[in-house]
Parts: structure tokens; C-alpha cells; sequence
């Protein structure tokens, strides 16, 4: 409820307080890990069973450096600052050449865990995987400063409160051949709270960026993107591909086809393709139940959260008002043959994992 708030109007003294309790929940969040002193673990979110997900820190050790250089300073040992930042993070992995790039460094870090934690309410099992796993490389200024302004503004908002497709159960992968920019961008959709969630995840030359879109209040949430002055555009860029790939693969207004991105993006050598990732589990011929193909043993079950869709009925038949009145509320348009199955779970067989 605190992320999900509204600080576009906040005075200076708010926003302090604002920081003031994100850092008190980003500190608190650190002890919810099963091992308290295994610093390069994120707490992700939570599986289908109740367990908390772990994630490997894109920034390890990161706080070390200025941790001994702290002591150092303490200790009366510093002779050439320049020297003693280069080799204080070089032990742990990261080039740096002077105070600037530590500080830029330093902000990369915090927007990834930033994002982590605030992608953590629609993390779960099946989910994950749209997590960053690299970092973003801080020496940014000339790449933000050199991307493009997104001409026009199609009012894509609108246009996807009139859904007319969900995305596959294991989401999309689009990919940028010859971008100026992006390399792959990964969609997947969760219903929390009343609400469809489309995360995502976007590689690029310099790194990895993820967040999501929060269809009933139309808010959208990456690193970069609270940038007040946007003077580097990064954050609009970032809002406008993600628009017209949601768009693309939910609403009839246009397709994700390399013609389209390039009506809404300045990105002119670019070539899309793109792949549905499948999520329905093929049994082999003639098994009628997977637990047919090697008895339970080298089986377990799990709960499977499954996302609601736009089913198609049969000839004759119409949705019953609910379904039609649930649809509306998420921002799906129904067809007169059409009806919507809400979100539900299911007990499924998976292969067991033997420790």
C-alpha cells in the first residue's frame, strides 16, 4: 500500500520522511533471510507453499568496500583517496576510477534492490524468473544521454482498459534484433489484489531493468522512471516500450510486428520477433495421468496459481453477468461468445527434486 502510493506532489519535508521509511523497510526486509549473515541474498518473495524465495545480490560485497575504507579514514591511513577507492573495490570485483563512479555505483545498487523489493507482493515460483540477475552498469551518463525522445503519445492506457487476449500462462518473450537500445524483454501476468499485475523484465547492452504495470490504476513502476526532470528520457523510453509490447499482445489495436515499434519507438534499424512461452504441461501418448510414466516416486505435487483467461463458448451459450461484470473490472472487453475464468489453483505433478 506504501509503494503503491501517490508522491507526485510531494514537498521536500515529505519526501524525506518518504525515504526516511523506505530505508526502514528495505532494513527490516534484510531479516527475513533464512541465513542473516549471507549478506549477497535478496529476499524475493513468496512460493505457492509459503516459503520465502531467495535471490543472488547483482551486487556483492558491495557495502565491504566503503565499510574498510570508513576504517581506513578512522584509522589515519589514507594517503591518495583516487588509490584507495580503485583498490578497495577492485578486491571485490568492481572498477572504479574516482568518487563519482562509487556514488554512481552506489545508486545502481540501490535501484535494483529497489526494485526487487517492490516486485516482491507478485513474486512467486512461477514468477522469478522476470527478476534482474545482473546489474546495471553505472557508467550511464553518456548512454542515457544520448537515447532518443519517444515521438507522439498514443493513449495507450486507454487501449489496454479494453483487453481482449491474456498473455500465455509462462508469459512472452520479445526480441530486439539491431536495437539502438533493447536486446530481449520478457512479459508475464499475475492477478494480486483485484487487479491484473503484467511484469517485465527488459536486458540491455548496459545491463538489466525490471518492474510492472498495475492495470486497474494504470501505474507503472522501473528504475529510472521517478526521475522527476526525466533529462535523460530513460524513464519515458523504458514506459512507452512497455506500453506498446503489453498492447501489442492483449488488445486488437496492433500487433507485435517491427512495423508498430517502429510507429511508437525512434528505433530504426530494429527487426522484432517475438515467442509465447507455453504453459501447459504435454503428456506423452497413450498416458493418460503422468504418475502413469514412472509410478510417484520420481514425482511431487504442488499447488499451480493459474491466471485467469478469455475462454470462448460454445455455440449458443453466453457468459453469465459475474463474468462479464469480473472482465470489465479487470479491463478485459468480452466478445458476445466469449467469458472470463477468474484466477484459481490446482494441485500438480512435477518432478521431484532429490537433495
Amino acid at each position: 500500500m506504501f509503494e503503491n502510493s501517490d508522491h507526485s506532489d510531494f514537498d521536500t519535508t515529505t519526501c524525506k520522511v518518504y525515504d526516511a521509511y523506505t530505508d526502514l523497510i528495505i532494513n527490516q526486509h534484510e531479516f527475513l533471510r533464512s541465513n542473516k549473515f549471507e549478506m549477497n541474498k535478496l529476499v524475493a518473495g513468496v512460493d505457492s507453499k509459503g516459503n520465502v524465495i531467495e535471490i543472488n545480490d547483482a551486487y556483492p560485497f558491495l557495502d565491504y568496500p566503503m565499510t574498510e575504507i570508513e576504517h581506513e579514514s578512522f584509522m589515519g591511513t589514507i594517503d591518495d583517496p583516487s588509490e584507495m577507492l580503485k583498490k578497495h573495490y577492485a578486491r571485490y570485483g568492481y572498477t572504479v576510477k574516482d568518487g563519482m563512479e562509487t556514488m554512481l555505483l552506489g545508486n545502481m545498487c540501490r535501484a535494483y534492490t529497489n526494485t526487487v523489493l517492490s516486485m516482491a507482493p507478485y513474486t512467486n515460483e512461477f514468477t522469478v524468473d522476470v527478476l534482474p540477475t545482473k546489474g546495471f552498469d553505472p557508467r550511464i551518463m553518456d548512454y542515457l544521454s544520448n537515447i532518443p525522445i519517444p515521438h507522439s503519445n498514443p493513449p495507450f492506457r486507454e487501449v489496454l482498459n479494453h483487453r481482449r487476449r491474456t498473455l500465455p500462462d509462462n508469459g512472452v518473450k520479445i526480441h530486439f534484433n539491431g536495437s539502438l537500445l533493447y536486446r530481449d524483454m520478457l512479459l508475464k501476468e499475475v492477478y494480486h489484489d483485484d487487479a491484473v499485475i503484467c511484469l517485465f523484465r527488459v536486458e540491455l547492452e548496459k545491463g538489466e531493468l525490471a518492474g510492472f504495470y498495475n492495470t486497474r490504476t494504470g501505474k507503472f513502476s522501473s528504475p529510472f522512471h521517478m526521475n522527476a526532470t526525466n533529462v535523460f528520457h530513460f524513464g519515458m523510453s523504458m514506459e512507452r516500450l512497455f506500453l506498446w509490447a503489453y498492447a501489442a499482445f492483449t488488445t486488437n489495436e496492433m500487433l507485435p510486428t517491427t512495423e508498430s515499434y517502429r510507429n511508437v519507438m525512434i528505433d530504426p534499424y530494429a527487426e522484432v520477433t517475438f515467442t509465447s512461452i507455453p504453459g501447459k504441461l504435454r503428456v506423452p501418448t497413450n498416458c493418460k495421468h503422468i504418475r502413469n510414466i514412472a509410478g510417484t516416486d520420481g514425482y511431487e505435487s504442488t499447488v499451480k496459481h493459474i491466471n485467469g483467461y478469455i475462454r470462448k463458448l460454445p455455440e449458443g451459450q453466453k457468459a453469465s453477468e459475474k463474468a462479464v461484470a469480473i472482465a470489465e473490472s479487470l479491463g478485459y472487453s468480452l466478445a458476445p461468445d466469449e467469458t472470463y475464468v477468474c484466477p484459481f489453483e490446482r494441485t500438480a505433478w512435477i518432478t521431484g527434486i532429490k537433495g
